[in-house]
């Protein structure tokens, strides 16, 4: 089963995993691991995507057991 939120990350930068990986400047086969659910999506990166997304993919849409609303509130403080 493939992972819908990486899956509309890719959809956003034109249908291309290279491209999602040169935003993120990681490999392509980083991007196919995380689509085919192989490895987990780091913090950093996470991040990364919801902003060079503007907000299109979100963090809570990777990542939903992260109480991201702590970790919000926290930046907006600081």
């Amino acid at each position: 089963m493939k992972n819908e939120s990486i899956q509309k990350a890719i959809d956003f930068f034109g249908g291309s995993q290279v491209e999602l990986a040169k935003a993120l400047n990681v490999s392509k086969s980083q991007v196919w691991q995380w689509l085919n659910n192989i490895n987990s999506v780091s913090l950093e990166k996470i991040i990364m995507l919801e902003e060079k997304t503007n907000g299109f993919i979100r963090c809570e849409d990777l990542r939903p057991d992260i109480n991201w609303c702590v970790l919000r509130s926290k930046k907006r403080i600081a």
